[in-house]
């Protein structure tokens, strides 16, 4: 039984180590500067066309969250995405776990 939970935390870490450097290439994507005809800028389509592999990632980390630290993840995942519970698209997301 011992072994098992210790693996289940390496496997909680595993994930964790995996969505952090996730977050660092997702970052350097989104704030990228674009070259434009007098200079720079940032595009806001490099953030909105990075937010579906944003939700994917987080979703592989969300089953590590349980009670009040899942609500803040859920709240927190959900600003970036939009998605709330309300919606019918995050419901049958739910039904297929």
């Amino acid at each position: 039984m011992r072994l098992e939970m210790a693996d289940g935390q390496k496997g909680i870490e595993a994930r964790w180590r995996e969505f952090r450097a996730f977050l660092r290439t997702w970052k350097m994507e989104i704030d990228k500067w674009h070259f434009v005809g007098a200079g720079f800028e940032r595009w806001q389509s490099s953030f909105l066309n990075t937010v579906p592999v944003f939700d994917g990632q987080a979703e592989l980390i969300r089953c590590d969250f349980v009670g009040k630290k899942r609500e803040e993840f859920e709240r927190l995942t959900s600003a970036i995405t939009g998605r709330r519970k309300e919606d019918k698209a995050y419901n049958h997301v739910e039904l297929i776990n």
